[in-house]
């Protein structure tokens, strides 16, 4: 029968039933849960929300090969601000330097794993437990490109593990060769630190200092 000669009753009802499952297709979309309009706050709240996703830390046992970037959640560190200063000395520098370390070791107990400078440097900037720059990545004296440390001669330090617990950070000094007479060296062991005997031979550097820095 044509829809024209039904009673006007009776197509109204057809029409309202028509509106009504179009409205609960829309309203339930196939998958299953309702479909809810979001307002400006809805959005907003997602946004800060997907801002607190934490990226996974970075185990200080394992050599950091990439970088991470910091946690915002972290104020930048000023402790290593004063490296290539012409107002102060390369041993200061070396001495900011051991100072990095040992808040690195302080937070985490140990030192960070690593088997070259731009792996060290990785591990202080934010491929740490704690996403922290304990060394932030924007010095000067951290070449962009490679992601090396350098010294205020443009030579790379010389980071070498002396165990778990100990290490030392060498630079070339003057003349950029290392295991010369005008290297600088700042050691830091186990705690308590305690400065050791200097020990001369062929390879080692005539003026060598030690670090008097405590470690917790």
């Amino acid at each position: 029968m044509p829809l024209a000669r039904l009673p006007r009753v009776v197509r109204a009802s057809l029409l309202l039933l028509f509106v009504i499952v179009l409205l609960a297709l829309w309203f339930r979309p196939f998958g299953g849960e309702p479909r809810v309009a979001k307002n400006d706050s809805d959005s907003g709240a997602s946004s800060a929300a997907a801002t607190r996703v934490r990226v996974p830390a970075h185990d200080s046992a394992r050599p950091a090969i990439v970088p991470v970037a910091p946690s915002p959640e972290w104020p930048r560190s000023p402790l290593a601000d004063g490296l290539d200063n012409p107002s102060r000395s390369a041993r200061d520098d070396l001495g900011d330097l051991a100072q990095v370390l040992l808040r690195y070791r302080e937070t985490h107990r140990t030192y960070p794993a690593f088997a070259d400078n731009a792996q060290l440097v990785n591990a202080l900037s934010g491929a740490n437990p704690a996403r922290a720059p304990y060394l932030p990545r924007d010095l000067a004296v951290i070449d962009q490109a490679t992601g090396i440390l350098n010294d205020r001669w443009g030579t790379p330090y010389f980071f070498h593990a002396l165990g778990s617990d100990a290490l030392e950070i060498r630079s070339a000094g003057p003349d950029r060769e290392l295991y010369t007479p005008d290297d600088l060296l700042h050691r830091l062991g186990p705690p308590p630190l305690v400065a050791q005997p200097e020990v001369q031979d062929s390879a080692a550097p005539a003026d060598v200092g030690f670090g008097e820095l405590s470690v917790p």
